[in-house]
């Protein structure tokens, strides 16, 4: 018989594994609201976007007080953990963090056998305005459809800029080098 420890290892497995066959199948989102150590940070790891909720989420591999007595700091908050890369987005509160999954989810298919929504929205054909090429927000801004567009990992690699957004209704991904960090020079 399996003691408790064993138990909750062999549950986090099962998970992990169940998990690793639906990455690239259907979108998996996490949201970190709360203090998440060990095992259970790791979920947020596999997922393809997560989430985490200033002032009361916490995303540690070990548990804060071996990060303190390691570090004599406390880590594991949205903004240590995105620029460490460590989460795709961070929010303000709870609220903001499911609106935003929300926000994902409605750009991205419910799964590889299908396509994401088609909306109507910006003419796909419209001019764009001139803009200075260190710019990369204003090109993405012009580029997205009503100049609303997500992006990810925004406190970690600056010198591209990663999003999600509609061009002509349809759901794209937008990879844009940003000249204004490092000289545009990826590090």
């Amino acid at each position: 018989r399996l003691d408790e420890g064993a138990a909750a290892m062999n549950a986090y497995a099962e998970v992990f594994a169940k998990m690793t066959r639906l990455s690239g199948v259907c979108p998996m989102i996490a949201l970190v609201l709360g203090p998440c150590a060990g095992g259970a940070a790791m979920i947020s790891q596999i997922a393809d976007v997560s989430i985490l909720a200033e002032k009361v989420g916490q995303l540690m591999v070990y548990g804060p007080q071996v990060m303190s007595a390691v570090n004599g700091e406390t880590l594991g908050g949205a903004k240590t953990m995105a620029a460490q890369g460590g989460v795709a987005l961070t929010a303000a509160d709870e609220d903001e963090a499911i609106a935003l999954a929300v926000r994902v989810l409605d750009l991205l298919p419910g799964s590889n056998a299908e396509d994401a929504p088609l909306v109507d929205t910006d003419d796909m054909n419209r001019l764009l305005p001139a803009i200075a090429p260190d710019d990369s927000e204003a090109l993405m801004s012009a580029m997205a459809d009503g100049a609303s567009f997500i992006e990810l990992y925004r406190d970690w690699g600056k010198e591209l800029r990663v999003a999600l957004c509609r061009m002509g209704g349809r759901s794209v991904g937008l990879v844009c080098g940003n000249a204004k960090e490092n000289e545009g020079m990826i590090s």
